[in-house]
């Protein structure tokens, strides 16, 4: 750093009395250009930061809201899980729903279930299974045909397995 500013002064020392004055003047003028780009520059980001910080502080609050409610769905307490509902009752409602399908228990908390039946209602009464809390934990489903003859259109073969949500 030294050896530039000795250089730049021995440099400087060169120049004769009129060149000193022109490059003194360009560096003013050097030096005011740039402080007015900086001042402008300052400004123009001044302005944006007045019309985006409304919208930035409104998508805060409204993400702090949902972060409140979601804070509170997950309170401890509120998501207990409850008992599932016993295979004998599951058994009830499979019958209840009129789907033909066998159900072969394999312990306390584990079915395996295997038939034909419409995607549709499987799905719903597997939708009202989960609210008595049974979840599925593995299922293979095959379409049987495109709904010709006695098969309904959207049949499908199901083999699943069925836990209760707690096990």
């Amino acid at each position: 750093m030294k050896n530039l500013f000795k250089h730049l002064l021995a440099r400087w020392q060169q120049l004769q009395p009129r060149e000193r004055r022109l490059a003194f003047w360009c560096g003013i003028v050097v030096s005011g250009a740039l402080l007015l780009t900086i001042d402008d520059w300052q400004r123009g980001e001044h302005l944006r930061l007045q019309k985006a910080l409304p919208a930035a502080e409104t998508r805060l609050a409204t993400m702090q809201k949902m972060a409140d409610e979601l804070n509170a769905a997950l309170a401890p307490g509120r998501n207990d899980l409850k008992a599932p509902a016993s295979i004998d009752l599951v058994a009830a409602s499979l019958k209840a729903s009129g789907l033909p399908m066998t159900l072969t228990p394999t312990g306390t908390s584990q079915l395996i279930i295997q038939g034909n039946v419409v995607f549709d209602d499987w799905i719903n009464w597997l939708a009202g299974l989960a609210a008595q809390g049974w979840r599925v934990e593995w299922a293979q489903i095959q379409r049987d045909g495109p709904g010709t003859g006695s098969v309904p259109s959207g049949s499908v073969k199901v083999e699943a397995t069925l836990a209760a949500a707690g096990a």
